[in-house]
């Protein structure tokens, strides 16, 4: 084999391997990704479960995440943290994961959280707009019906 084809196999190697030690305690990290920018940042699903050393801080955990997901990470990174009985609470990012996670939580990613939550009330709002719309139009049917009908009764 040549040199350069054995130290690209050699890299591949060492960049597919994982960047932790087998005696290492691991931990489960549930991730949510709240994405803005669904162009720079596609995936099938937005929950997905990583396993990771349990000494990384939260930043660094998320980082891999998106890395490992979507191949880079978004320049301001939002992370927080949501209970199943509690809603998002935002963290000290340098916390180790070990120290701030239990296994029923998730840890909520986003590239950018004001706008997504933005979008999110936005499409909340068009809902509630048209929910109101079609409960409105429906009593507006029923007299409108009622009426002719007991008109040609008559």
């Amino acid at each position: 084999m040549s040199e350069g084809i054995q130290k690209r196999s050699l890299e591949f190697e060492n960049n597919m391997s994982p960047s932790y030690s087998d005696d290492e305690p691991m931990m489960p990290f549930q991730v949510k990704f709240s994405i803005w920018d669904k162009s720079k940042f596609k995936t099938s699903s937005d929950r997905v479960r990583f396993v990771f050393t349990e000494n990384l801080s939260v930043e660094e955990a998320g980082e891999r995440a998106f890395k490992e997901t979507f191949g880079s990470v978004p320049k301001d990174l939002n992370i927080s943290v949501q209970g199943k009985k509690s809603g998002p609470l935002i963290v000290d990012k340098s916390v180790k994961i070990k120290t701030l996670l239990q296994e029923i939580e998730t840890v909520v990613l986003s590239d950018n959280l004001k706008a997504y939550n933005r979008r999110q009330t936005f499409y909340y709002s068009i809902m509630a707009v048209l929910i109101f719309i079609g409960g409105m139009s429906i009593p507006v049917l029923s007299i409108k019906f009622g009426k002719h009908k007991s008109s040609k009764a008559a």
